[in-house]
C-alpha cells in the first residue's frame, strides 16, 4: 500500500511547484509517496533543454500554449487533459539512476500489462507498445528522489506531434531509438478513457488515496513564486488555479 495523491488540472506552474512540494514531504514523513495527475495543455522541458530546438515556440503561442522548464531532465514534453502524469518521490537519495528507471518504467509496465497491453523499454525512460511510444519519463535526484512519466491515453497527438520537436540527430548517431519521437495514445490500441486508466494505475500502486496537508499547499505556493522569479515559465501565461485534489 502507498499514499498517492491524485490531482487534476490547474496551471503547469502549480504543477510544477507540488513536484518539488511532495517530494519534501516524503523527506518529512520517510514515506514513498505517489501523485497521478493531469496538467492542463502545457509544453515542459528539461532542465538543460533549449526549446527552440524541441519546442515549435511560434505554434505553442499560436494556441495560447505555455511552456515551462521543470527541474529535472529530459526533452520536451505535451501535457493535455488526454496525458496521465505519474510520479514516485522517494524520500531518500538513490544515486543508482538504472535503478531508479528500472523501478519506474516497472510500473508502467505493470500498468498496462493490467490493461492487457505488452510492452517493453527502450532509451530506458521510454515504453513502447508495438513500436510507439506511450510513456516517458525523466528523473530528478538530490536529498530525494524523484521520477515522473507520461501515460498517452487520449491526449491530442497530431498537436502533440506538431509542437514538439524530434531530435533525429540523436537518433542517427545511434543515441537514441526511433521510437523516442513515436508517440501514441493508448486509445489506438484499445477501447480506453482517461478514468478508466486512471482507477487501475491507483489499484496497481495500492489503491490508497491521500488528502494534501495544508502546510504543503502553503509550501507550493511559496516554491511557485520563486519559479516566477527564476523565470520557470519560458513563454506565455499562466494563472494561480490550483489543481482539484480528487479522494
Amino acid at each position: 500500500m502507498a499514499g498517492i495523491f491524485h490531482t487534476y488540472g490547474g496551471d503547469p506552474l502549480t504543477n510544477l511547484a507540488m513536484e518539488e512540494a511532495i517530494l519534501g514531504l516524503a523527506i518529512d514523513t520517510g514515506e514513498t509517496l505517489y501523485r497521478v495527475w493531469i496538467n492542463r495543455p502545457s509544453v515542459i522541458i528539461g532542465v538543460s533543454t533549449d526549446p527552440a530546438l524541441e519546442v515549435d515556440l511560434a505554434l505553442a503561442e499560436k494556441h495560447g500554449i505555455p511552456v515551462l522548464r521543470r527541474f529535472s531532465g529530459g526533452g520536451a514534453v505535451y501535457h493535455d487533459l488526454g496525458n496521465i502524469n505519474i510520479s514516485i518521490y522517494w524520500p531518500r537519495r538513490v544515486m543508482d539512476i538504472a535503478w531508479i528507471y528500472r523501478e519506474g518504467t516497472g510500473l508502467i509496465r505493470r500498468i498496462l500489462s493490467s490493461l492487457g497491453l505488452e510492452s517493453h523499454v527502450e532509451n530506458m525512460s521510454d515504453v513502447v507498445v508495438d513500436g510507439y511510444k506511450v510513456s516517458g519519463s525523466s528523473a530528478w535526484i538530490g536529498r530525494a528522489t524523484l521520477f515522473h512519466a507520461t501515460l498517452l491515453v487520449d491526449s491530442d497527438i497530431d498537436l502533440l506531434r506538431r509542437i514538439t520537436r524530434p531530435r533525429w540527430d540523436l537518433v542517427e548517431s545511434g543515441r537514441v531509438t526511433r521510437a523516442k519521437y513515436n508517440p501514441e495514445n493508448l486509445s489506438r490500441f484499445m477501447d480506453i478513457d482517461v478514468d478508466t486508466a486512471i482507477d487501475t494505475i491507483i489499484k496497481v500502486i495500492g489503491d490508497v488515496r491521500v488528502g494534501l496537508p495544508n502546510e504543503v499547499w502553503r509550501e507550493v505556493s511559496r516554491i511557485r513564486e520563486r519559479y516566477i522569479e527564476e523565470g520557470v515559465v519560458i513563454q506565455g501565461e499562466v494563472d494561480t488555479e490550483p489543481p482539484l485534489l480528487l479522494l
